[in-house]
């Protein structure tokens, strides 16, 4: 997740005439937070000192157009693909859920709407397609199938690594815990969900090497426990 986090910092604004902030003027609060801002750049490395802890913090709707199969490539608002670490990630380059809702903005094949800090490594990829079997997206189920219950995963591979049940649970008016369902939030998701459109979400038999891999990495021998293994493995790392 990315936070928007609350600080209170102890802000000197010189030049007041009183104790009680007579004569306090917006020049005079720009100016302190002009010279904060100063200090700030003038010394990075006593940022936990000048800052203190964060009093609060709210997850941040934040998403990147991610590459699906290249670890740290994001597609910059400007144009281009471009290699970045998460904490480097500008905000100019990162839309709100709702917005990719409104413009449908559907990146293709080629990416997928990714939380800023989880653009490392491969994505294990689920396609989302129309009754029709046409293309409408993909999503990252990592996070899901990391905490989601064996039984529930047991019960998608049985259907042909099918997951569309499971994730038309992740209604965000039916979640209370977030963290026991990360899909209740996703701006692939919200993107269809938002205009009512029905969708499948599977694991393609493409993807399954990237699943399978993942889950043995994740849950050592669950895959074998359920008889789900393929009878050649290519055994393709996550």
């Amino acid at each position: 997740m990315s936070y928007k986090l609350h600080y209170a910092m102890l802000l000197e604004v010189k030049g007041m005439i009183d104790r009680g902030g007579v004569g306090f003027t917006a020049e005079k609060a720009a100016a302190a937070l002009r010279e904060m801002a100063d200090r700030v750049e003038a010394q990075p490395d006593k940022l936990k000192e000048i800052f203190g802890s964060p009093l609060g913090a709210e997850v941040e709707d934040r998403w990147v157009l991610r590459s699906a199969t290249l670890s740290n490539v994001i597609r910059k608002a400007a144009g281009g693909w471009v290699e970045v670490d998460a904490q480097d990630i500008d905000l100019e380059d990162t839309l709100p859920s709702s917005v990719i809702a409104e413009r449908n903005l559907n990146p293709g094949p080629d990416g997928l709407w990714s939380r800023p800090e989880d653009i490392f490594g491969r994505p294990v990829l689920a396609r989302l397609r129309l009754d029709n079997g046409e293309f409408a997206g993909q999503l990252d189920m990592r996070e899901w199938l990391a905490v989601a219950d064996e039984e529930d995963i047991a019960y998608c591979i049985e259907r042909g690594w099918d997951f569309s049940e499971k994730v038309g649970e992740a209604d965000p008016e039916e979640v209370i815990n977030w963290s026991r369902n990360p899909l209740a939030y996703d701006a692939n998701l919200e993107r269809l969900n938002s205009q009512g459109i029905a969708h499948t979400t599977a694991i393609e038999t493409d993807q399954l090497p990237f699943a399978i891999a993942y889950l043995d990495e994740l849950r050592p021998g669950f895959i074998d426990r359920i008889g789900a293994r393929p009878a050649e493995d290519a055994g393709v790392e996550p």
